[in-house]
């Protein structure tokens, strides 16, 4: 009796963590094709929306540009269902007094990225232990 008791409950649990798993797989077969230019809003996340900083991306090409206060960035980039890699981020050199912390900040952020969400105008991206590394809306 007992063991017919532990075999239901492992049944029941592994049927809840497959519902689960198939439920997540779902919400990121979501994603729109990230497509246009968006306003980062948080990086780290820390609300950044002063700083006028942006992000372009061609699906087309899966390339993207971006703009901070001082320098230009670009890269490629690789998306698959909801993963996610960034080639390494190129960038102009321009030094600018007190404006150059938030351009390392999203080209280590994005290195670290390893999966994200694309919906409904918004982007974000998240590392392998699921923390939101950068948000952005679309322009």
């Amino acid at each position: 009796m007992k063991a017919a008791a532990i075999l239901l409950m492992t049944t029941i649990l592994s049927l809840q963590l497959s519902c689960n798993s198939a439920k997540k797989s779902n919400e990121a077969m979501k994603n729109e094709p990230m497509q246009g230019t968006y306003v980062i809003a948080m990086l780290q996340q820390k609300n950044v929306t002063d700083k006028a900083m942006e992000l372009t991306f061609k699906a087309e090409d899966s390339s993207f540009s971006g703009k901070t206060e001082c320098n230009s960035m670009f890269g490629t980039y690789k998306a698959e269902g909801d993963k996610i890699t960034f080639a390494p981020v190129g960038a102009t050199k321009m030094y600018c007094e007190g404006k150059m912390e938030a351009e390392k900040t999203i080209q280590k952020m994005l290195g670290e990225a390893t999966h994200y969400t694309s919906q409904k105008g918004k982007i974000s991206f998240y590392n392998a232990d699921d923390t939101l590394l950068l948000s952005a809306s679309k322009k």
